[in-house]
């Protein structure tokens, strides 16, 4: 679905189908309070910037992914993705791509205690802060990969742990949890 220039939801919204969801804007994807539920994936792209607040995007069919994905590295606001309370649920990937900043506040992974989180992969123009709100993460069942060309920080996500490769690169790297990678 192409939105044109921008795509907002005012609360309670839901978006589903039994295929791929795709929702492109030439502007922003502001979703708040919204459900977005795909079979076989949910792709959003918009030029400026994406954010989330308080929303679920779900992708529970066989190896589904969700992908986030602005374009522009300037212009509009700092962040190109801003995730902020909001939950994600998925088979497959979770790949976030942005030309400017990327924030996550307290995003669940996998709210489902069915479907450990698979192999996240996250890329940004600028820098990447994910602030988990002190609670605990679920194991990613895969790598973590965040490759930011400025800083990186990780902080109240107590640990992180993962079965597969562990990388992160940037200029700067502010830890503030432990990590594990129980790869072998």
């Amino acid at each position: 679905m192409d939105a044109g220039r921008n795509f907002k939801t005012t609360g309670s919204s839901e978006i589903g189908t039994n295929n791929q969801i795709y929702l492109s804007a030439n502007g922003l994807i502001d979703l708040y309070s919204a459900r977005v539920l795909s079979v076989y994936g949910v792709n959003l792209f918009a030029n400026d910037s994406i954010k989330l607040y308080f929303s679920t995007l779900n992708a529970i069919g066989a190896n589904a992914s969700i992908s986030l994905k602005t374009a522009n590295e300037s212009g509009g606001n700092n962040y190109g993705l801003s995730i902020d309370t909001s939950w994600v649920d998925y088979t497959g990937g979770l790949n976030l791509t942005s030309g400017k900043n990327i924030n996550l506040i307290d995003l669940n992974l996998n709210k489902t205690e069915k479907i450990d989180p698979k192999n996240i992969n996250i890329y940004t123009g600028g820098s990447f802060s994910w602030d988990g709100k002190s609670k605990a993460q679920k194991k990613i069942n895969g790598d973590l990969n965040i490759q930011a060309k400025d800083q990186i920080e990780l902080k109240n996500l107590n640990t992180i742990t993962t079965t597969g490769d562990l990388k992160l690169n940037g200029k700067n790297l502010n830890i503030g949890n432990d990590l594990v990678s129980e790869k072998m």
